[in-house]
């Protein structure tokens, strides 16, 4: 698109045209200065948002037009994270067609060219952004110290991102002292930076921010950049050694792609747990080791999805069928002989959405369900009732289940008073928590069975001996260190979860406190993976 309008005009006045990119324009500029017939430079720029915006949505759309719907909202996100930069939006927006291809989808979102973004980000190699720091030089022996120290600023800058929600001169000076192979004075340093910012690499606002012009490429420097600048420079061994340990502890993309992905059927109040989100929730801690050790944590977190509950839902069924034995009515789709009930007060509770999941799934009349204020009057109106059900989701010592069995004593020995058997039912649950409450209910003399459909034991405690999840001591202890001081600035009596539980659960609802709080708790703006109401 940009050759043609070119060929018409040298066929049309018998001129001849000549491409030269970078650096390489200003050097010839510079050597034709005698000549008679100089050049008249014609700058082939990113495209303007405010004078090009509408034959940037014109290439991008109208390849596609038949076929393929693009929001105005996507096409925001492609320019803004491009820049405008041609050669950048074009690998975006292929990156988007081949993904709605796979997906067999003809509307592209905003949703989707993020998501497109991030899997480009991943891909993307280091020769895609070289000419920003190879323009106008050549691999010379000449040439090595200036490539050198373009590559240590750009790394120093990489750095800076990272760390620091705003990066300035003087931040990222900080870090080229660090990241620079051998010495270079700081005058050598501010006139490398300043060039990047003459060739538009990096831009400056009249704040002092300095900031990636391509916002992909800013992206790619914090994720990947550093890490492949740094096998090409010529450092000091130990100074290179330590620098690449610190980028091999460091959480790549990719990994937190992956992890999504093993993800992908679990959604949190409706939301899928996205690569940006997990990024967002690492930054809050301190340094890639740091990072590091907190996503094995949460990668080893159980997400329970809503095929899974469902699972989980049928397995209890089975263990609430045994020895009913009840007539079923001809013609009758529904069973109408076991009640179910949460130990929560209100049906508007997550309890309560758990046990008409249960009755859904296991074919029981709506009106099976109930809450237990209502019993009473229930086995008055319907003496048929067999069994009645108490679901909960999950148990981690036991108190909720027990504080619960307290207050609703007086009912359900009333249950019981009726020759109704009661089944407590927790999808999920550790072991000290089930002989905890069995402990109880033999106690009160009740006459009820305690079953967990999961059973966990002390290996799925995160910091625990027996760890399945950190297997490693030395790693193990450090990790507990990480997640502890953060729990004592969010929830300061139960730091490593209510009751020192040390869970690692979550719910398509609900995040149990048992879990550790730096995954659920809103204090202290705290932004969390699976904030709890």
């Amino acid at each position: 698109s940009l050759f043609q309008p070119l060929r018409q005009i040298s066929n049309k006045q018998g001129c001849g045209f000549l491409l030269v990119g970078g650096e390489g324009m200003q050097q010839l500029m510079n050597l034709q200065g005698d000549r008679l017939n100089k050049f008249r430079p014609v700058e082939l720029d990113y495209f303007s948002k405010s004078n090009d915006w509408s034959d940037f949505v014109e290439l991008i759309r109208r390849p596609v037009q038949q076929w393929l719907t693009i929001s105005d909202s996507a096409l925001h996100e492609l320019f803004d994270t491009s820049a405008g930069n041609p050669y950048f939006a074009k690998l975006l927006a292929s990156q988007l067609f081949s993904e709605l291809v796979k997906n067999r989808d003809s509307d592209a979102s905003e949703v989707d060219m993020i998501s497109a973004a991030d899997k480009t980000l991943i891909s993307i190699g280091k020769n895609s952004f070289a000419h920003f720091w190879t323009d106008g030089l050549v691999e010379t022996r000449d040439n090595t110290e200036e490539m050198q120290i373009r590559r240590s600023v750009l790394i120093a800058a990489g750095r800076a991102f990272r760390k620091h929600s705003v990066a300035t001169a003087d931040i990222i000076w900080q870090e080229f002292r660090t990241a620079a192979g051998f010495p270079f004075d700081e005058q050598r340093f501010r006139l490398t930076l300043q060039d990047f910012m003459r060739r538009k690499v990096l831009a400056e606002d009249e704040r002092g921010e300095i900031r990636a012009t391509i916002p992909l490429f800013q992206s790619w420097l914090k994720d990947k950049g550093v890490t492949d600048l740094l096998a090409d420079s010529w450092e000091l061994d130990m100074l290179r050694a330590k620098l690449q340990q610190e980028e091999q502890l460091r959480v790549e993309g990719s990994e937190i792609l992956d992890l999504c992905h093993r993800w992908r059927n679990f959604r949190y109040r409706g939301q899928s747990i996205d690569v940006f989100t997990i990024k967002e929730w690492l930054a809050q801690f301190n340094g890639n080791e740091d990072q590091r050790l907190m996503f094995r944590l949460l990668s080893g977190m159980k997400l329970y999805d809503e095929g899974l509950l469902r699972t989980k839902m049928k397995e209890a069924f089975g263990i609430v069928l045994r020895n009913v034995h009840t007539r079923i009515e001809a013609g009758l789709r529904v069973r109408n002989d076991i009640l179910v009930t949460s130990l929560d007060d209100s049906l508007a509770k997550s309890g309560s959405s758990y046990c008409r999941l249960f009755a859904s799934e296991n074919q029981l009349s709506a009106q099976s369900v109930n809450t237990l204020e209502s019993l009473k009057q229930r086995f008055a109106d319907d003496p048929t009732p067999q069994r009645l059900v108490i679901v909960d989701d999950f148990s981690g010592t036991g108190d909720t289940l027990v504080n619960g069995l307290k207050k609703n004593l007086e009912t359900l020995l009333y249950a019981n008073s009726q020759g109704i058997r009661i089944i407590i039912v927790a999808l999920v649950g550790f072991t000290q928590s089930l002989e905890f409450v069995r402990r109880f209910v033999r106690q009160s003399r009740l006459d009820a069975d305690v079953y967990f459909c999961e059973e966990l034991g002390l290996e799925y405690q995160a910091f625990s001996d027996t760890s399945v999840i950190l297997t490693d001591s030395t790693e193990r202890e450090r990790t507990k260190q990480i997640a502890e001081s953060r729990g004592l600035a969010l929830e300061e009596k139960h730091p490593l979860g209510y009751k020192n539980s040390q869970a690692l659960i979550a719910f398509p609802q609900s995040c149990p406190n048992n879990t550790l709080p730096i995954f659920w708790s809103q204090k202290n703006g705290w932004r969390a993976l699976f904030p709890r109401m």
